[in-house]
């Protein structure tokens, strides 16, 4: 059952790698990544209550009268929610996505954040399988671990064909979003009635797949090549409106940034291994003359008090170095005696480290 993990896991980094991969390609922030997902999380919201409560009499009344109006219905919730949700948001912040780069961000962080909450889901349903089935009703306890069985080769298949979906799904997510942001600024109906019509049938179609039993390859083939035509007519319509991604100025700024980041934490953290090092330096240079109280020290050390408090300091500490670090080294170069104690802590601290690690090998 543990290989059944592959599928939670794929899901999981088809939701991770694209926001990872487009921020590090065009510098997008966080924010606007993660009101796409909040975007997807209010229309899943405000789209299962509607359904809580109205659903079954409309079901009823539609399948009576002709079933294929059940699954229009149903693909024109997703239709409604997931695009006037979305549309509002938009509007709210609407100059926060002026650039195409935050446009196309928006979506990414829609559908991804989609695959990541479908990969948590099926993450929890296996831990509540294995860990917690008493606490499971009988019936959804059953269907849980039917989906939960197979073999190692078919849980593969699953997760490769499940990651293919969700990529594709984040595809027409992406271009949804991006017709809304066209509408927005251009004020042209069609960009709002392609995506609502849109998201209305794949919706609707993926329901007929599920009632009529069809294999679900028949699903993740449609999806993907439907995917792949909304990333075309977005590129195509993208240049016949003369819009086009800023990599270059983007990623220079994103690597700039990046390297200031990364630098930032190894100067906090080689300080702290620095402190470390005077630690050792002590230890080896009074050891043999204070045996008896080095060996209470090293009872105090593996007490829980210590450790957690030592835990506890150095990631105090690393916050304090990383967050005023800008004020902690304007401060140091204004003062040379400042710069100076820096300078011995560090070079100290690192001839520490060199007769600590040295006493263990030589000893």
């Amino acid at each position: 059952m543990d290989t059944y993990l592959l599928i939670p896991a794929v899901l999981l980094l088809a939701g991770l790698i694209p926001i990872s991969a487009y921020r590090k390609k065009t510098n997008v922030p966080g924010s606007v990544i993660l009101l796409g997902a909040a975007a997807w999380f209010f229309s899943v919201a405000l789209k299962s209550a509607f359904a809580y409560f109205f659903n079954t009499p409309i079901n009823i009344f539609l399948v009576s009268i002709y079933i294929p109006l059940y699954y229009v219905y149903v693909g024109l919730l997703t239709g409604v929610f997931e695009i006037f949700v979305p549309l509002l948001i938009i509007l709210k912040y609407k100059r926060r996505f002026e650039a195409v780069n935050h446009q196309i961000g928006f979506g990414i962080g829609f559908g991804s954040f989609e695959a990541i909450a479908v990969g948590i889901t099926t993450l929890v349903s296996f831990l509540a399988v294995r860990y917690f089935p008493a606490q499971i009703p009988p019936q959804l306890l059953e269907s849980l671990s039917q989906s939960l069985a197979g073999t190692t080769s078919e849980f593969l298949v699953r997760a490769l064909t499940g990651g293919v979906e969700r990529l594709s799904a984040t595809a027409v997510h992406v271009f949804c979003a991006f017709m809304l942001f066209m509408f927005v600024y251009h004020k042209r109906k069609i960009y709002l009635l392609v995506p609502v019509l849109l998201k209305t049938f794949t919706d609707g179609l993926a329901l007929y797949f599920s009632a009529a039993s069809f294999s679900s390859l028949y699903y993740e083939v449609f999806y993907f090549a439907l995917g792949l035509v909304c990333i075309m007519i977005m590129l195509k319509v993208m240049k016949s409106n003369n819009l086009k991604l800023n990599y270059e100025q983007e990623a220079a700024e994103n690597r700039a940034q990046s390297k200031k980041f990364y630098l930032s934490k190894l100067k906090a953290a080689g300080f702290i291994f620095a402190l470390v090092g005077w630690f050792l330096l002590f230890a080896v240079l009074f050891e043999s003359r204070f045996e008896t109280q080095f060996s209470e020290i090293e009872k105090f050390v593996d007490s829980n008090v210590f450790q957690w408090g030592l835990k506890i300091f150095v990631l105090s500490l690393l916050v304090v170095l990383v967050k005023w670090q800008k004020r902690i080294d304007e401060t140091i170069q204004r003062h040379k005696w400042l710069r100076v104690m820096k300078n011995v802590i560090v070079s100290v601290g690192a001839i520490g480290w060199i007769i600590g690690l040295g006493s263990l090998v030589f000893k």
